[in-house]
């Protein structure tokens, strides 16, 4: 079982980034140079979060709480430092292999707005404990994300946050909205990519069909999840670094990957449930998530409050799509976000 240790974050992102920086500028340079930049290396390391201006307008905290199986569960939080504005708390739910460090595109564009967030690195994901990719049961999910919800209002003494959920933490957070009394958690709900319908290639297809008996028999059993990371972000400096990065896996247990290919059913029939305002957006030409399950949710959700955007010609992260896509996705979503939630 392979597990994954909670601890402080490192930037090895950047190190990386310096130590390639290093080489390429030691070529051609004189000896003073080359002492000079080494002697100022750990200097060029600072300067270069400090370039991040956006991360200076917040506190940020890791930290961790006993989930429901009892294994630790990591989380982040970013304080805004001009203090928080309102019920402006955001919790992130992120989805299958990743983690929530993958989401600094989105705290960036809310920079200024007075949003605190509050974000998860599920069971068997990012730095949380438990085996990659598998789960005992799907509540285990909905379990932690609403200990994390108490947490949050707890600490920022308000009574409900808002919850955004990507792909699996869509289906997540839906599942979680749909469930007994937790909207009175919530002021409004954000999803993005929904994954209840998918592109059924013949290979799809299989899975699809095979999935119950396999989850049946052999549960905890993990397969990668045959992810095609080209088909995440057109901008391939956002493919390159999901691909080197330490803490993201492409593993499911056959458990999981029947929950997440048969979601559609059990969704589509509680979403009369959902009530409260709720934002739904997704990437026409996702290949992962077919965007018409997006489509489908919208029209059966039961809020009076409700708003759809599909983005054409983007794929399934259109938070991390190139420079241009991505500012228009989040300067949507924020301003939806600013009027929804004061």
């Amino acid at each position: 079982m392979e597990e994954c240790s909670v601890g402080r974050h490192e930037s090895r992102k950047i190190v990386s980034f310096c130590e390639t920086t290093e080489k390429n500028l030691l070529i051609g340079m004189n000896f003073f140079q080359m002492k000079f930049f080494s002697l100022f290396k750990g200097s060029f390391v600072f300067i270069t979060r400090l370039a991040m201006s956006w991360i200076n307008s917040y506190n940020l905290e890791d930290d961790i709480f006993v989930g429901s199986k009892g294994t630790k569960i990591f989380y982040r939080t970013y304080q805004p430092k001009e203090g928080r504005k309102g019920n402006r708390v955001l919790v992130v739910q992120h989805g299958i292999g990743e983690h929530s460090g993958r989401y600094e595109f989105l705290v960036e564009a809310f920079a200024g707005t007075g949003t605190a967030f509050y974000l998860i690195d599920s069971h068997g994901h990012g730095r949380s404990e438990g085996k990659r990719g598998a789960v005992d049961s799907f509540s285990d999910y909905l379990s932690d994300l609403d200990k994390l919800i108490e947490i949050a209002k707890k600490k920022e003494k308000v009574s409900k946050v808002t919850l955004l959920g990507h792909s699996m933490g869509a289906a997540i957070s839906t599942f979680y909205a749909e469930e007994g009394t937790n909207q009175g958690n919530l002021n409004a709900l954000i999803i993005s990519a929904l994954p209840i319908k998918v592109k059924l290639d013949l290979v799809m297809k299989l899975k699809k069909g095979i999935a119950p008996f396999m989850a049946d028999i052999l549960p905890n059993l993990t397969l990668p999840t045959g992810l095609n990371v080209n088909h995440l972000s057109h901008d391939k400096a956002v493919v390159d670094a999901y691909v080197k990065d330490p803490l993201v896996h492409g593993m499911a247990s056959t458990y999981l990957g029947n929950m997440l290919l048969n979601s559609e059913e059990p969704i589509l029939a509680n979403a009369g449930k959902i009530k409260i305002p709720i934002y739904i957006f997704h990437g026409k030409e996702d290949q992962i998530a077919d965007s018409a399950g997006s489509e489908v949710f919208f029209e059966v959700v039961g809020s009076s409050d409700k708003t759809l955007k599909i983005y054409e010609g983007l794929y399934h992260e259109t938070m991390n799509e190139r420079i241009e896509d991505r500012t228009k996705v989040l300067t949507d979503l924020k301003k939806w976000f600013e009027s929804h939630v004061n």
